[in-house]
Order: structure tokens, then C-alpha cells, then sequence
């Protein structure tokens, strides 16, 4: 004999509320939970679960900072954070260490100078003897894109464009392209904003874009043809300054690929999850965004 029970009508409001206080199976974290987990109470950041109880990284921290900016919240203890970037300026050198006390190099001052910047904590001196710093000793093509990528917000200085211009297309394939096998992806688009940035009238091709795309919706590492996030955070950075919202979009479903369940993101997939890799993840889904602004 079948049992009946009586119908009970549940409002739509408690519906969605029993789903998200008893959701079946473990809730993924949020990424903002997983930057927290990483966050130093002595200030800064570590850059990954493994390197706790370890100095905070400037890096780390400047990551952090952009991802609370750009999910549009405020980063929490923004005072002793801003602390820990400005110890790791080295008046000597003029210039910004990972880590208080470090070895300071063109790379790492550019992402100081920018995190600073990015929070508005960036003092006239250090700016003027940090854009010094980086005219003085960048040299090779990575400490030149670094470089750029601060300057292009800052007056433009024709010279030292010019100058860095002339270094990268010394550099280039016949066809415009850079690098070569499977770090061509990641070398053009590297090469190509960093002659946006200096203001070099570069052409957009869209179909040479396209040919970079592997099946995975990513594209190649710097020496393997799996898809990696700072790959796919180099391409997309491109895309986003030709405006191509379209090729943005297709990258979507690679990123997702990396997300893991503590909120954060792995530089592949399956990885465990980095600091790094949750902000390369962040900004192209932002990037992706129609709505979203610079």
C-alpha cells in the first residue's frame, strides 16, 4: 500500500536558502578566501600555502592588492600591507626587493612601483627615482616589459621608447611574430603590449591571434604545448588592449579549468593553487567582462 504525504508548499526565498546552507557536495571557497588564507598578520603575503611561516613576497602582495581591486573591495589591513611593500624598497639601490632586505633588480621595482601606484601610496621621490631605476638598468626584454608596463601610465619619455622599440623588433620573425615552436603565443603577445605600451603604431591581426589558440581553449607554455594561466594571462592582456572581446571570451573556459576547490586557481589544471595564478585568473575574467572598464 503506497503511503501518500501531504504536499507542503516551500516560499522561493527559503528554497534558495536551504540550497545555499546545505548545498550537496563541498561548496567551493570564494578566490578572495583563498588570497586571505595567504595573508601574512605581520603584513604582506605569501604566495602560496607552502610558503607560510616564510618572509610575505612583494609579488604576492601587489597580487593581492589587484585582486581585492579589481572584485572592487577593499583589501583588508590595507595600512600594514602598504607597510610591508614600502620595507621592501632599498634606499641604496633606489630600487624594490621581493622581500625587506632583498636583492633589488628592474622586475621587481617595476611591481613595487605599480603596487604602490595601485595604492595609492606611491610617493613623488619614489617615483622619480624608481623611473630612474628602471631606465637605467633594464636591459633584457623581460626587464623591458616590466618596465613599460609601469611607464606607460607615467609621461611619456620618446627617447627611452624609442630606444626600447628598436630592442624588441630586433627581435622579430619575418612575419611579425616572436619566438618560435611552442613559446610563440607567449613571446608575441609579450613583444606586441609591450610596443603598445611604448606607443608603436602595431597593426592587430586577428587570425595570426587565432592560429595561437590551442584545443584546450589556452594556449601553449613557454617550452610545452599544455596551456598554462601566466601564458594565457600574457595572450589575454593582449587581446584586451586591441579590444578583441570575442577571443577574450573563448579563453574563458580554460580558466575555469585551473580553479580549484579552496577558491584559488592553479597555473594548470590540477595544480595546486598560487597567489599568482588567482590573479591571472581574476583580471581575465574581468578583462572578459563587457561592462568592465580599465
Amino acid at each position: 500500500m503506497l503511503m501518500k504525504f501531504p504536499l507542503v508548499f516551500v516560499h522561493p526565498i527559503i528554497l534558495v536558502l536551504l540550497i545555499f546552507c546545505f548545498p550537496i557536495g563541498a561548496q567551493e571557497l570564494s578566490s578572495l578566501k583563498y588570497v586571505d588564507s595567504l595573508e601574512n598578520p605581520s603584513g604582506g603575503y605569501w604566495a602560496n600555502l607552502g610558503a607560510k611561516g616564510k618572509s610575505s613576497s612583494l609579488r604576492a602582495t601587489v597580487a593581492a592588492l589587484r585582486v581585492y581591486k579589481y572584485e572592487g573591495k577593499a583589501l583588508p589591513n590595507f595600512e600594514k600591507h602598504c607597510d610591508f611593500v614600502l620595507s621592501c624598497w632599498n634606499e641604496k639601490d633606489k630600487g624594490f626587493a621581493d622581500f625587506p632586505g632583498g636583492p633589488t633588480d628592474a622586475i621587481l621595482t617595476a611591481v613595487g612601483l605599480m603596487g604602490a601606484r595601485d595604492g595609492a601610496f606611491l610617493t613623488d621621490e619614489k617615483r622619480t627615482s624608481g623611473r630612474k631605476y628602471l631606465v637605467e638598468k633594464a636591459r633584457s626584454f623581460e626587464e623591458i616589459r616590466m618596465a613599460s608596463a609601469f611607464l606607460a601610465d607615467e609621461p611619456h619619455d620618446a627617447k627611452i621608447a624609442a630606444s626600447w622599440q628598436k630592442t624588441i623588433l630586433s627581435r622579430a620573425n619575418k612575419d611579425g611574430t616572436f619566438g618560435s615552436g611552442f613559446s610563440k603565443p607567449r613571446d608575441s603577445a609579450s613583444a606586441w603590449v609591450t610596443l603598445l605600451r611604448l606607443q608603436f603604431p602595431l597593426k592587430y591581426d586577428s587570425q595570426l591571434a587565432k592560429d595561437f589558440r590551442m584545443k584546450d581553449g589556452g594556449f601553449g607554455s613557454e617550452n610545452s604545448d599544455q596551456s598554462d594561466l601566466e601564458t594565457a594571462y600574457r595572450v589575454s592582456r593582449y587581446f584586451h588592449m586591441v579590444k578583441d572581446q570575442k577571443m577574450l571570451r573563448n579563453t574563458l573556459g580554460f580558466i575555469e579549468t585551473c580553479k580549484n576547490e579552496d577558491g584559488g586557481y592553479g597555473p594548470r589544471p590540477g595544480e595546486k593553487s598560487s597567489l599568482g595564478s588567482t590573479y591571472h585568473a581574476i583580471i581575465i575574467k574581468k578583462w572578459a567582462d563587457p561592462l568592465f572598464q580599465k
